[in-house]
């Protein structure tokens, strides 16, 4: 059961029902004599404050439930069924030597208070982590630029960060992720900018009087947001993907492509983040990053948020357009138009494997939806060339990609649809 215990801590992401799991099993553990490891009761404590899409006070509450119950000695559930159903315990039968606490249990409560964005939560974590005594980690660190970010406090940002300088804590890519969505957050997409130009710059080095440009601005970079990119640093699958989404999500088309370009033309030297498993020592060079469904929703997403109405003329099909900096001609209409959501449409089918993604698929439906003018036929097209491309991709159920399948293909009863 430990064994077990140990195969659902490793899972992700986590869910309702990983934690549904790894409590019964938990909960077995004790009922039959054993003892709940430190490490079990921290991966229960961060298991019961996750799986849902937004985290509340409540879900910080439960899992500090579960940090009173191993700080106490209780069976997992003890004090959450005493506070929530008045349930009596005998407390002679759940009572055992206590787990004291480490620097990863209060991390993981600070880290979901900080997902709360509930200032309560959040202080009440923090005080027990003052409380405790425990000199706090990198993470630690990295779950109070998260709140501080959520919560429009830059200050708090450039606070945390000195702290880490001070405590010699190197940020880390992680780090500096979690720095692009902080400031993107804030609406400061020049800072986001500058850190994306400076990691690209570790790939792919500027010269001359860019290179001279780009040192100013690490520097300046440094002095008034205390944000460091060291020169060894480069992006990782993360930072292209954040990189997409800030950019698509406020507008900046051309930096949308610009990233996703460097993405899917950069080769992926982390070897634990590549699909493929561990390279081959034989292998040469190590294959390019792939375009995910996370970074085509998110372009997708722009789409659907800044797409305009520029129609095309004798537009009968959904034509094989090339990627912009790809060889040809790119797409003469500048902006959220549907020339280049043709073209990233057409990537997302050639480059995309057989597993469906609905939502997805829906986002790319309302996309063409607002840049075609509900061009009815087009949309037909788009749809049936998605489900020639991924079978069962509208699935069964009720659910909004069916409902619009429904709607564009309703017969009228002679031959043509309404």
């Amino acid at each position: 059961m430990h064994h077990l215990c140990q195969i659902f801590a490793s899972h992700r992401p986590r869910t309702r029902t990983l934690f549904l799991r790894l409590h019964s099993v938990l909960v077995a553990i004790r009922q039959g004599g054993g003892k709940i490891t430190l490490r079990e009761w921290n991966a229960l404590i961060d298991c019961a404050g996750k799986g849902l899409r937004r985290t509340t006070a409540a879900d910080y509450e439960n899992s500090f439930s579960y940090f009173q119950d191993m700080t106490l000695g209780l069976i997992p559930g003890t004090t959450l069924a005493r506070r929530t159903h008045g349930e009596a315990v005998d407390d002679e039968e759940c009572h055992t030597s206590p787990v004291e606490p480490d620097i990863y249990t209060y991390t993981t409560l600070l880290n979901i208070a900080a997902r709360t964005r509930d200032s309560r939560s959040f202080r009440h974590a923090s005080s027990l982590l003052e409380s405790s005594g425990l000199r706090p980690n990198r993470i630690t660190h990295l779950a109070l630029v998260k709140y501080f970010a959520a919560t429009n406090q830059l200050a708090g940002v450039r606070s945390t960060l000195l702290k880490m300088e001070h405590q010699n804590l190197d940020v880390g890519i992680d780090g500096i992720n979690a720095l692009l969505m902080a400031y993107a957050h804030n609406h400061r997409l020049d800072v986001v900018r500058m850190i994306y130009r400076l990691l690209r710059h570790n790939v792919l080095p500027e010269l001359g009087e860019n290179a001279e440009e780009l040192a100013r601005l690490a520097r300046q970079l440094q002095r008034e947001e205390l944000v460091l990119v060291p020169p060894g640093m480069v992006p990782d699958e993360i930072t292209y993907t954040t990189a997409i989404q800030i950019m698509s999500y406020h507008g900046d088309l051309e930096a949308t492509l610009s990233a996703f370009v460097d993405m899917i033309s950069t080769p992926n030297t982390d070897k634990r983040g590549r699909s493929g498993g561990i390279q081959d020592s034989r292998e040469e060079e190590p294959p390019p990053y792939q375009a995910t469904f996370a970074v085509f929703r998110a372009v997708f997403l722009g789409f659907s948020r800044h797409g305009v109405h520029t129609p095309l003329k004798g537009c009968a099909s959904v034509p094989h357009a090339r990627l912009p900096g790809s060889e040809g001609d790119p797409p003469q209409q500048p902006g959220w138009t549907l020339n280049y959501l043709e073209t990233m449409f057409n990537a997302f089918v050639d480059m995309s494997d057989s597993q469906a993604n609905r939502s997805v698929a829906y986002w790319i439906m309302v996309a063409f939806k607002k840049a075609s003018g509900n061009d009815k036929d087009l949309l037909r097209r788009v749809l049936t060339r998605m489900e020639e491309r991924f079978p069962g991709l509208v699935g069964g159920g009720d659910n909004r990609l069916r409902r619009m399948k429904a709607e564009l293909f309703h017969h009228d009863g002679k031959g043509g649809y309404l």
